[in-house]
């Protein structure tokens, strides 16, 4: 009953209370009436007018006698105290004694007309009351007594009449038992959810998001519960996600600080060597400036990076999609790649396959050539002279792929997993360049990402060296 809905468990509810209050009414009325006549406790509607002709006997035997108030015992011995009432009256109709003091006989009504008969009720026609004659021993009329009762169903006590009350009211009594077991009975169940709602509501507000909430019925309250876990659930997602960023706020701030104090200490240094005097000799002032321009430059580097990474997380953050001619742009990118290896006598090589003599494709230019420029430079940078650099560039109709192998050392076995990682530099032959921050790789994948593509890290069997690779849609999707 737990899984049904609340409206269907109120209707079952309901139909408990009215079909077992009217089984046991049942039940307890056969039963009642079983034991109250098998011991005599309810008598027919004529039962006291079954009476009548022994009182009469006792009243013929007594007499006038009867109108002395000291035979009262012994004739309340003979009426029964429960269900017949009487009055002794005289010949003029006054009443002498009783326990009926309605005055039947009077001047309209003399006693002579009601010997022997019935005078049954103006309200009720059960009621009767009956006038038996009261001679003395000359056989003359000296009263008269009257005996009032009522043809109806009757108890033999006042205490058995209760009983027949309690009868009678026992559907309301099980209507009221079962309603509130019922009620009970649903109330624990829907109280013990809401009360870990509450609890849950509690710990919220504290903060407080590992725990879990389950309730499978699949009813209001498992809605809401279902609901309240889902609001918990993501809450405990976004706070994660909050502390995580906290974290990386953190991170980002440790990082500028630390790639930043190494150039600014050189900088003070020879700037401090400059005013102290060494300006005057023109070649360390010559190697001086030279030292002071690097150094600014890379932490203009540095700080263009970061602004890249900002403007790449923010939520504002929108690809420029424009349609590329693709010969023209990267023959060009590769053209301004062979010279800078041509530099180092690095041994250039390139493979360009346009399978399907795609012309163009669309793609956020800019930051595809910040991408290229990224993988490139980096096999450029690690590669030794007179290595081997080879670029190979595949086109579809809607797809673009891009690789770089080199001969450099490769990345180390532990890097591999987070060389894409933000500010990671890793501490061997390949991250060794004190012109890398970390976050060239990290840019160079947020944007694939963007553009809907995935890029890959790993070493080369076949070079010995890296192999960088990145695969985008056409459209960015």
């Amino acid at each position: 009953m737990q899984r049904l809905r609340i409206k269907q468990q109120l209707v079952i509810g309901f139909l408990i209370v009215l079909i077992g209050s009217l089984i046991l009414t049942v039940l307890t009325a056969a039963s009642g009436w079983y034991w109250l006549t098998k011991n005599g406790k309810v008598f027919p509607a004529n039962y006291y007018e079954q009476k009548i002709p022994t009182i009469k006997e006792y009243v013929n035997d007594k007499g006038a006698l009867l109108l002395n108030e000291k035979e009262r015992n012994e004739l309340e011995k003979i009426v029964p105290r429960e269900g017949i009432q009487y009055q002794i009256v005289n010949r003029q109709g006054d009443i002498s004694y009783g326990t009926y003091k309605t005055k039947l006989i009077t001047n309209e009504r003399p006693i002579l007309s009601v010997i022997n008969t019935n005078i049954y009720g103006e309200e009720d026609d059960n009621e009767v009351t009956t006038y038996l004659p009261l001679v003395d021993k000359d056989g003359d009329l000296q009263g008269a007594i009257g005996l009032n009762y009522h043809l109806t169903m009757s108890t033999a006590s006042a205490v058995d009449s209760c009983f027949i009350i309690l009868f009678l009211a026992s559907p309301f009594i099980y209507i009221t038992i079962l309603s509130y077991i019922v009620s009970n009975r649903m109330g624990k169940r829907i109280k013990k959810p809401l009360a870990e709602l509450s609890e849950a509501s509690k710990r919220i507000q504290e903060q407080d998001l590992n725990f879990h909430l389950e309730y499978n019925a699949q009813n209001e309250i498992g809605e809401l519960v279902g609901s309240f876990e889902n609001m918990r659930a993501a809450l405990a997602t976004s706070l994660s996600r909050q502390w995580e960023l906290e974290e990386e706020r953190r991170e980002y701030i440790r990082a500028i600080s630390h790639d930043l104090k190494t150039p600014l200490t050189i900088v003070q240094g020879h700037t401090e060597g400059l005013q102290s005097g060494l300006w005057k000799n023109e070649d360390l002032l010559h190697r001086y400036l030279q030292t002071i321009e690097r150094n600014t430059n890379r932490m203009t580097k540095l700080l263009e990076e970061f602004q890249t990474v900002n403007e790449l997380e923010s939520f504002a953050f929108q690809l420029r999609l424009n349609r590329v001619h693709i010969n023209p742009f990267f023959l060009k990118k590769l053209e301004e790649y062979e010279c800078i290896a041509r530099k180092k006598e690095i041994e250039w090589d390139v493979i360009f396959e346009n399978n399907e003599d795609v012309q163009s494709l669309v793609f956020d230019q800019e930051r595809i050539s910040q991408v290229m420029d990224n993988i490139v430079m980096n096999a450029v940078r690690f590669t030794p002279v007179s290595g081997k650099v080879l670029v190979k560039v595949c086109t579809w109709h809607d797809t673009i792929e891009f690789h770089v192998y080199d001969s450099g050392p490769g990345f180390q076995e532990g890097d591999l997993k987070k060389v894409l990682q933000r500010f990671y530099q890793g501490d061997h032959s390949r991250s060794g360049s004190k012109e890398h921050f970390g976050l060239g790789l990290y840019i160079a994948k947020t944007i694939v990402e963007k553009h809907g593509g995935k890029i890959q890290v790993e070493n080369s069997e076949v070079r010995g060296g890296a192999h960088v690779s990145f695969r985008i849609p056409s459209g960015g999707m």
